[in-house]
């Protein structure tokens, strides 16, 4: 038999514990290892058995759910986790996405999603290579989230959406800065069901805020002298990308 999905849940519900521990111990091919409504002993859990996944509520005793993911990914050891949680809006998931959380589900959920979804996120419905992909696009969106963050371009602003996801594509092929009006804005503007103009005006005003409220010593964390061009300078649309994807390019040398 092919080893079992470990999981371990941490949700303030006993009832919803009790219940989602039942229902995916009955599967054949997943166990849960423990479940519990501690933050804090969800993380020592986590650390000392290393499950495949997490299931986490918003709410926890402790340390509440934001808090456990961004002390297991600061250590290196977050499992693919999803939040279940009656308490999410808008900012709540731009920020659990930033820190890695894979999928979420508003309480009350259909359990037989959450479950198929425990086996996605285990990877047990992927190829290797797929995984791998899955892997290093977290990792990218990682780095340009903490960037994005560091830098002072915030989750609720228009332009950071739009921005991570500039970066993600021209990280992938850069040839796209050789073409942001004609192919890498209509493609996003799609996406985002918004106009070029308007997709290209959010980036700026992001960036221009960076300018004008990071702060020049938050600025040079990142981007050194070696690439800088004038530094009170706003960089365009375009400049400011490769500025940022040369920072994560000498990251992952």
């Amino acid at each position: 038999m092919e080893k079992q999905i470990s999981v371990i849940i941490a949700d303030s519900s006993e009832g919803f514990r009790k219940m989602l521990s039942e229902l995916i111990d009955a599967e054949e091919d997943m166990r849960v290892v423990a479940a519990v409504d501690n933050g804090r002993e969800a993380s020592e859990l986590i650390l000392r058995n290393a499950p495949d996944v997490l299931i986490a509520d918003l709410l926890l005793r402790e340390m509440e759910g934001l808090s456990l993911v961004d002390q297991l990914r600061n250590k290196g050891k977050l499992p693919y986790t999803i939040f279940c949680s009656g308490f999410f809006n808008d900012f709540v998931a731009e920020k659990a996405s930033a820190l890695g959380v894979v999928r979420f589900f508003p309480k009350p959920c259909r359990i037989t999603a959450l479950i198929e979804s425990i086996r996605g996120c285990s990877g047990r419905d992927k190829s290797e290579e797929m995984l791998k992909q899955c892997r290093f696009k977290e990792e990218l969106e990682r780095d340009i989230d903490e960037i994005l963050l560091k830098i002072g371009i915030m989750p609720h602003l228009m332009g950071y959406s739009y921005l991570k996801a500039a970066l993600s594509m021209t990280y992938e092929d850069r040839e796209l800065l050789l073409g942001v009006t004609k192919v890498l804005y209509p493609e996003l503007a799609k996406r985002f069901d918004t106009s070029p103009a308007n997709l290209e005006r959010c980036i700026r005003s992001a960036i221009e805020i960076a300018w004008k409220e990071g702060g020049r010593r938050k600025r040079d964390e990142y981007f050194s002298d070696e690439i800088w061009i004038s530094p009170d300078k706003k960089p365009g649309n375009t400049r400011f990308m490769r500025m940022v994807l040369e920072i994560i390019d000498r990251k992952r040398k």
